[in-house]
């Protein structure tokens, strides 16, 4: 697939990133996370039930509408997000390293990524964008729930999120064995009303003949 890191880099990739661009934010989008502001984060104090921490509200830096959506904040991202908080001093999450008043700008972004990319030696193709790529490459080897994957990584069609969904000789055997079980339970139940019926006009038979 294309922009997906091999394996083992993406494990680099993540290591190698500032302390404010990391593998927890690797759904957000460039524009996602450079948009990123406080308003958007409802984290709470303890996780949930789940290992949540709460939500991020993905309202700005749009490539289109479906981009719209709610994000978990998972444990990593809780603590990413707690650093960042004590340094920022403006709206923004993610701010300018010399200045926490302002941004982070996309030339720094690119600027870091660059640096990143000649420091490691990486493919060509291991951008920042690859780790949102390999992260739905992960999420859809754990479930089947393509509709839920497709809101989650905010794709305007289907058949884009189908790419990271693929399907296994045991997921083929289930499907077929799960037709299997549900035609001859629906085979049992018919086969009962035909017996039922057959008892039935027996009977009238017999009164018949008494009759």
């Amino acid at each position: 697939m294309r922009n997906r890191l091999p394996s083992g880099k993406t494990s680099q990739l993540n290591s190698a990133a500032s302390t404010h661009i990391d593998k927890t934010f690797s759904l957000l989008c460039r524009g996602e996370l450079l948009g990123l502001e406080w308003d958007c984060v409802n984290m709470n104090k303890t996780a949930d039930e789940n290992g949540l921490w709460g939500t991020l509200e993905i309202r700005r830096g749009l490539k289109r509408k479906e981009r719209r959506r709610d994000l978990p904040i998972t444990e990593d991202m809780a603590a990413v997000l707690s650093s960042l908080r004590a340094l920022s001093k403006c709206q923004h999450v993610f701010t300018c390293l010399r200045d926490r008043t302002q941004p982070l700008s996309g030339n720094t972004l690119a600027n870091q990524h660059r640096d990143i990319m000649e420091t490691c030696s990486f493919h060509p193709d291991a951008g920042l964008h690859a780790l949102r790529h390999t992260f739905l490459t992960e999420a859809g080897r754990h479930t089947k729930n393509v509709r839920a994957l497709q809101k989650l990584a905010g794709h305007s069609q289907i058949q884009t999120t189908m790419r990271y969904v693929n399907s296994d000789q045991d997921d083929i055997i289930a499907i077929a064995g799960a037709v299997q079980i549900a035609r001859e339970k629906q085979n049992k139940k018919s086969s009962g009303v035909a017996t039922i019926l057959a008892t039935v006009a027996k009977q009238e038979n017999r009164q018949s003949r008494k009759m």
